[in-house]
């Protein structure tokens, strides 16, 4: 494994194309899908876990400005940017935190109307402890919408998606050395998959039948699985 740290400005480089796929489509596509404007509309608090720089979290805070926004990053860095951005906008609904995923505040149990991850459960160490600790800190009713890149869990089968070969060669070279730098990580890389993903999902207590996964047709390499609490 190779710590974060070791790729330099990857962060950077990462937002940049975070932004290119999805600042087309984040308010008028997938905020609708995963119901966001909805739960939102009125007020609530959310929770971005793997928030970077801050680019969706933000986009949040904009559109639903009556919400309390936290977004958490275990990276020094990308967080001092994001506090920046916020701050040069004169946003002040929203709070930047460094901070393991798979160790939230014990204070934020069952404070979260909505928690959102962007193609960042993968890099975790553990993704099975982030997603037990999104379940802890989900209000009862509360919404989870995670983002992921599209698979099945079976390389063979996974050969016949356009996407494949471009994303097991980035999981290779970024995604699994990060997320294999400690002798219990999970080191499942971006191309876990669905049945990956749904087991982890269920065992940190979300219902089969709380869960669905969506394929939306504007983000043509994710899944979104969405588990109501």
């Amino acid at each position: 494994g190779l710590d974060y740290s070791q790729f330099a400005d990857f962060y950077k480089k990462q937002d940049v194309q975070t932004r290119a796929k999805h600042e087309r489509h984040l308010v008028n596509d997938y905020f609708p899908l995963i119901g966001l404007d909805v739960v939102l509309s009125s007020g609530g608090r959310v929770l971005d876990v793997g928030c970077g720089t801050g680019f969706h979290t933000i986009e949040m805070t904009t559109a639903f400005p009556h919400c309390s926004i936290e977004g958490v990053d275990i990276s020094e860095a990308p967080i001092a940017i994001a506090r920046g951005t916020a701050e040069e906008m004169g946003i002040e609904n929203i709070r930047f935190h460094v901070g393991d995923a798979g160790s939230l505040p014990a204070e934020w149990t069952d404070s979260f109307d909505f928690i959102t991850i962007f193609d960042d459960c993968h890099d975790q160490l553990r993704p099975d402890l982030c997603l037990n600790e999104v379940y802890r800190v989900l209000k009862a009713g509360g919404v989870f919408a995670m983002l992921e890149m599209r698979g099945t869990s079976n390389v063979f089968e996974d050969a016949k998606l356009a996407h494949s070969s471009h994303v097991y060669a980035s999981s290779l070279f970024h995604c699994l050395p990060v997320s294999s730098n400690r002798t219990d990580a999970l080191c499942m890389g971006a191309m876990w998959g669905e049945r990956r993903a749904r087991e982890l999902i269920e065992r940190a207590g979300f219902r089969k039948e709380d869960v669905q996964v969506l394929y939306p047709s504007f983000f043509p390499i994710n899944d979104v699985y969405l588990c109501r609490k």
